[in-house]
């Protein structure tokens, strides 16, 4: 935390013609707080980054008559925050599509940054993309593993998330990542996932001889791509833990959908599937 004030007091000195910035009055409790501040910002007002260094970190910052902020420890609420009807609005206005989300055991930072930068890309000269992490998450894990083909931006960061155990909800004009306020339910043993209209296609034959979960999972893909007149095929996402734990697979299955193949893949890997927007992830048994 104190590295986080001590930022900001420099930058706000680096910016302020006078060279006076911004001084920060806070205690050794709030300067020594063990949080973990993980947050990409830019073209952001000061006031506004307080704002989310508050919500972070669970402070109460209060600027004074005098121009300095007082920093102390708040009982206010702090994470997990509610989501809302107005997190998937302002998620879907991002009207981006990124043409393919491809990670080979990517972290969450990774995965997240990732995203905010195709977005910007994508979209010069409109406001920065703001993306805060809980300090209740691990920025290094998990290891995301998947191949999607054109997703918005706002099933982009909800399948990232999900990978993670948690949840986006917006707070001003950033998407803040938290531990999923209610764990997520996986599908009943033998219910078919929903992978959209890719899924319904037929696979003549789905041969594995002691296939891993990976060699799996990359064959429906692109067996799906085949299928699919838009070739965007499945959406299927993992992680590196899970694609290490999963069993060998066996099977030889004729005249399937894709959405009953992956339902029977799981169930011999000896993995869950947990339903997502138009995808799934699959994940070993809590």
């Amino acid at each position: 935390m104190s590295e986080a004030l001590e930022f900001l007091q420099v930058k706000s000195r680096d910016l302020d013609p006078a060279k006076r910035g911004v001084s920060f009055l806070a205690g050794d409790a709030v300067r020594n707080s063990p949080v973990k501040i993980t947050m990409n910002c830019h073209d952001v007002p000061l006031s506004e980054l307080l704002d989310y260094l508050a919500h972070l970190a669970g402070l109460e910052i209060v600027v004074q008559a005098s121009g300095d902020v007082k920093v102390t420890s708040s009982a206010r609420m702090t994470p997990p925050y509610l989501a809302s009807a107005a997190t998937q609005r302002q998620l879907d206005q991002v009207a981006v599509v990124l043409p393919q989300m491809r990670f080979e055991k990517a972290s969450l930072g990774e995965a997240l940054e990732f995203v905010r930068v195709i977005t910007e890309k994508q979209k010069p000269g409109q406001s920065k993309m703001h993306i805060l992490l809980d300090p209740a998450l691990d920025a290094e894990k998990p290891q995301i593993i998947s191949d999607v083909l054109d997703v918005t931006v706002a099933d982009a960061l909800v399948y990232i998330a999900a990978v993670a155990d948690a949840e986006v909800i917006c707070m001003r004009n950033a998407f803040y990542i938290q531990p999923a306020a209610q764990p997520r339910g996986k599908l009943a043993d033998g219910s078919l996932p929903d992978l959209g209209t890719p899924g319904k296609a037929v696979l003549p034959r789905m041969p594995f001889q002691g296939a891993t979960l990976r060699e799996a999972i990359d064959f429906l893909v692109n067996r799906s791509r085949d299928l699919d007149p838009e070739k965007k095929g499945v959406r299927i996402l993992i992680d590196e833990e899970t694609r290490k734990a999963a069993g060998k697979i066996t099977l030889d299955s004729h005249d399937v959908t894709l959405e009953r193949a992956l339902m029977q893949v799981a169930a011999v890997a000896g993995v869950d599937i947990y339903q997502l927007r138009g995808a799934v992830r699959l994940r070993m048994p809590r």
